[in-house]
């Protein structure tokens, strides 16, 4: 039997001890294999039915669990599908999975393998199998929102629309090839090439949302820097609500950068601990500070922690006074940039500080346009496969040029979407110019 048509069977939730664990066999010999395993019969199509489980050769009790079963067509793979929903004991899913692995025909599935079924059968598009991944992935809402059904919709329909309109532009560059040696007076200004600029435009506006987010999977780096001894630590340990920083009154007890993860407003920050900066008196220090002023330049948000009167450190995001003199804590401004007084102590002005981080985590986000960002690696590379014919198209390009880079182009969207139709420029050839020859 072929590996396509193999019956495979794996655990499909998450290992480890749990209340229920979910056992999904795909396959022709699905519901065989499940019948195996039952002295009673199968329940009926889509309905859950407690069985006891048997092995198929001692006849020992496995386990008593839910049986469902769903036809081919109307499953996750589009086969036909059986789920084993038993207690979940890791000692119960390896025998029921051993027993299984008895039956003839049937083998452990591969990674990602019911999904790679789901799309050979129609059930799930390439771009669908993608965000499905990038969900198994996400470990906050932000990253949950770019994996959803409804944004794979949208994007989708992004991509399709960018490609149509290459369709039309290569009907016309085709046209102006074909007829020549006619007037068509129309063509011969390359009216095309108004649109095609403006669809490179939105392609690299759409590849630069894409690669930001790639690069920001993990969300968004907070940096706190500022001079020693001005309660950085401190203020990390407050903001996260533990202790993760080493805090002491001598200067240079920062000597490395000290991270924490804290989640504002849907969003993932790696909060960022700096040494302090001075001139230093070591090299490790040395090293330390150095290592501070990278990440400074770095950091997508960048906090300044400074002494009262002291001065802010060029590009800071938000500033931050301890110590204050008068104790009070409070938000206004300095040299343009909002300044929140807090009080390590007490957490006085901790609340306003978090307000602030979340408005400048969401104002960063709505500036990337990530609504035209695309899901994955494979995408961005066949998207800037994409990009690159288009910009290979010049006025001066020879128009046979032009005709090949837009092919190209298409091709690249054409595989970023899972499918390919030379007919769709034939249609649009014959529907834009009413050619009676």
């Amino acid at each position: 039997m072929s590996e396509e048509r193999a019956t495979i069977a794996a655990l499909a939730s998450g290992a480890g001890r749990a209340g229920v664990a979910v056992i999904r066999i795909s396959g022709p010999q699905a519901w065989s294999a499940v019948a195996a395993l039952l002295k009673a019969p199968l329940p009926r199509p889509r309905e859950a039915a407690l069985r006891a489980l048997h092995h198929p050769k001692t006849d020992a009790l496995l386990d008593e669990a839910l049986v469902l079963l769903f036809e081919e067509q109307r499953s996750f793979t589009g086969e036909a599908v059986a789920e084993i929903q038993c207690h979940g004991s890791p000692l119960i899913v390896g025998e029921i999975l051993d027993c299984l692995e008895f039956l003839p025909g049937l083998r452990p599935a591969k990674a990602g393998e019911f999904s790679r079924r789901a799309l050979l059968n129609g059930k799930m598009s390439v771009l669908e199998v993608e965000a499905l991944g990038a969900l198994l992935e996400a470990q906050s809402p932000w990253q949950k929102e770019f994996a959803t059904r409804t944004r794979v919709t949208a994007q989708e329909a992004m991509v399709r629309g960018w490609r149509q309109q290459m369709i039309a532009i290569l009907a016309d560059v085709e046209a102006s090839i074909d007829f020549a040696d006619e007037d068509l007076s129309e063509l011969a200004n390359q009216p095309w090439l108004g649109p095609l600029n403006r669809l490179t435009r939105v392609l690299r506006q759409s590849l630069s949302a894409s690669h930001w987010l790639e690069q920001h999977s993990n969300g968004l780096l907070c940096v706190i820097a500022g001079p020693p001894n001005v309660g950085k630590s401190s203020l990390i340990n407050n903001l996260v609500g533990r202790e993760i920083a080493l805090v002491h009154d001598s200067e240079g007890t920062t000597r490395d950068a000290i991270e924490a993860s804290m989640m504002v407003a849907g969003v993932p920050l790696t909060l960022v601990d700096t040494a302090g900066l001075r001139h230093q008196t070591g090299a490790v220090e040395a090293m330390g500070v150095a290592r501070a002023q990278k990440l400074w330049q770095e950091a997508d948000i960048k906090i300044c922690a400074i002494r009262p009167g002291g001065d802010s450190l060029p590009g800071a995001d938000l500033v931050v006074q301890t110590f204050s003199e008068s104790g009070g804590a409070g938000a206004s401004v300095l040299g343009g940039v909002p300044l929140v007084c807090i009080d390590n102590q007490t957490g006085a002005g901790l609340a306003d500080i978090r307000a602030m981080l979340e408005s400048l985590s969401l104002s960063i986000i709505r500036q990337q346009g990530l609504g035209e960002a695309l899901t994955s690696q494979r995408q961005n590379r066949l998207a800037e496969g994409c990009l690159a014919a288009l910009e290979a198209i010049k006025p001066d390009t020879a128009i046979e040029l032009q005709a090949l880079h837009l092919t190209r182009g298409i091709n690249a969207l054409s595989l970023l979407l899972g499918d390919y139709d030379v007919e769709e420029m034939l249609d649009a050839l014959f529907e834009n110019f009413c050619i009676g020859k």
